[in-house]
């Protein structure tokens, strides 16, 4: 399971690749 930090991090790179 990952971690909240992680999932944060996964999640805001993939805002900067949608943008």
């Amino acid at each position: 399971m990952i971690g909240v930090m992680d999932g944060y991090r996964v999640f805001l790179t993939w805002l900067g690749v949608v943008e």
